[in-house]
């Protein structure tokens, strides 16, 4: 399951607020990636005029090069487009020697005005695009946000522009050229320049060859959801690790002492209303879920209505093998299809001997994330151990 960067809506959220106090933030983005690097495409990192950062881009030299770039861009308030290479070797190791390179797009953003702009689209500063963009995924409504990392000819005006797309029209900070505001438009719906889902540069030129224009394209989604159905013991620690993995969690009990915001501070939900949830409430289609409730009762009341909704994520049922064969057996014998019923990922969590409640909640996690980037989960290490275990080839001659 591929989705774009997790770190994008967050950023977003906290540069909405930077921007609100009308202080000018430098934003880092990876548009770029070959090779063996620290993070990948989509990755972004704010840089405050004291030098503070939120988010990384890899951490070690060249992250600190971002900074120091950063604050360039802050001051001249010219975006730039830095390329970080990590192919250094351990005698002289660069920025790093992971192998590969990135490309990092580094922009101002201020709550300053935009120049004025005719034409019917919706324009405002850069504070209106973020507050448009984290208002909509707080709604739950994608948007893209295609910027003009450069222009030439009669769009060299544009370079800057910033334009919101969505269910609800664009919104501009800087005004862009209708023209290059179409093939924008179509830049975000149209097929991608590579594998990721995430983001992407894309050069965009004007009909008669006399404009052209490099923009960045992000999408931008909502986090995706983890429902835990029980507030117990391992409840706690799951919701913990979850907000911290990027999930926006809701945890649903119907024992009123267990499901407080109290036990659950992470939480952007908690109730105790479980009937109700289930009936009016069901998850959509970005949206895991957990049981890790008190009973076989419960699970299987859970389960009835999630397996007819339109959920698509993860689905996991703690328990022995005998409590979840139970279950799902009982539920076959009422009619519920095999196929469904192998969704359901049961006995939850990885076997990684973990014992207690936080043990068993990074196994369910491991398993969650696992299942998200449809992966086997192989250790990294194994192929540099079976390396430093073959034999040595002889020399030659």
């Amino acid at each position: 399951m591929t989705s774009p960067h997790p770190d994008g809506a967050a950023v977003f959220a906290v540069l909405g607020e930077l921007l609100a106090r009308g202080e000018a933030v430098a934003l880092a983005t990876i548009v770029g990636q070959r090779g063996s690097t620290p993070r990948e495409i989509g990755t972004k990192m704010l840089v405050r005029s004291n030098g503070a950062i939120v988010g990384t881009v890899g951490g070690g030299a060249a992250e600190a090069e971002v900074c120091r770039q950063a604050a360039v861009v802050l001051e001249s308030g010219r975006s730039q487009l830095l390329t970080l290479d990590f192919n250094g070797t351990l005698e002289q190791p660069g920025l790093g020697i992971c192998g590969g390179s990135v490309d990092v797009f580094i922009e101002s953003w201020s709550s300053c005005p935009p120049q004025a702009a005719p034409g019917p689209e919706a324009v405002g500063g850069a504070a209106e695009v973020v507050r448009a963009a984290v208002g909509a995924l707080e709604e739950g409504r994608p948007v893209t946000l295609a910027t003009v990392i450069d222009a030439e000819g009669r769009w060299a005006a544009a370079a800057g522009a910033r334009i919101l797309f969505g269910d609800r029209g664009p919104v501009t900070a800087v005004t862009a050229p209708e023209e290059l505001m179409a093939q924008a438009a179509l830049a975000t719906v149209g097929p991608r320049p590579g594998p990721t889902a995430g983001t992407w540069v894309r050069t965009l030129t004007a009909g008669d060859g006399a404009a052209q224009a490099r923009v960045l394209v992000e999408p931008l989604r909502p986090p995706e959801a983890l429902l835990i159905m029980g507030g117990g013991h391992i409840a706690q620690p799951l919701a913990a690790i979850a907000t911290i993995c990027g999930l926006a969690v809701t945890v649903v009990d119907d024992r009123p002492g267990l499901a407080t915001p109290a036990r659950f501070p992470t939480a952007r939900a908690v109730t105790a209303d479980a009937a109700s949830f289930l009936a009016q409430r069901l998850p959509g289609a970005e949206t895991h879920v957990v049981f890790v409730s008190r009973g076989p009762a419960q699970d299987m009341a859970g389960l009835r209505a999630l397996l007819n909704s339109a959920a698509g994520g993860y689905v996991g049922l703690i328990g022995s093998e005998r409590r979840v064969w139970s279950v799902l057996t009982a539920l076959r014998a009422e009619g519920v299809p095999a196929e469904q019923l192998a969704r359901v990922h049961g006995p939850v969590g990885l076997a990684l001997g973990g014992t207690s409640p936080a043990e068993i909640a990074l196994e369910i996690m491991a398993e969650m994330l696992g299942w998200r980037h449809q992966s086997t989960g192989q250790e990294r290490s194994a192929r540099l151990r079976r390396r430093l275990l073959s034999p040595v080839a002889p020399a030659s001659g």
